[in-house]
């Protein structure tokens, strides 16, 4: 009996754009399965831009068919109003995959 291949999310948050790819771990062999970019509308309210990023990130949990989910590290720049809203878009992000039962990392 064989184990399905494990479908891990990758993530790179941001507000303007958030990038994702999705590949399948089986041992140690990778392989890519698909990748994108969600774009919250950039006129769009503060929390409405962090409500397009929960529910698109979760559609694609579901799309791909997801297992597991990782997120890059949100680093701090000079602007410390630019990386607060980073790390909203970052907790809107981690939240998605958490809702829909996938371990985050």
């Amino acid at each position: 009996m064989t184990n399905a291949p494990t479908r891990i999310l990758g993530l790179d948050p941001g507000l303007r754009r958030t990038g994702w790819g999705v590949v399948a771990a089986e041992g140690s062999r990778l392989r890519w399965i698909a990748h994108g970019v969600i774009a919250p509308p950039e006129t769009a309210p503060f929390s409405e831009r962090l409500l397009f990023l929960l529910q698109a990130v979760g559609q694609v949990c579901i799309d791909q068919g997801c297992d597991e989910a990782a997120i890059e590290e949100v680093f701090v720049n000079m602007n410390p109003v630019s990386t607060l809203k980073l790390g909203h878009a970052r907790a809107a992000v981690m939240l998605a995959p958490a809702r829909h039962g996938l371990s985050v990392a």
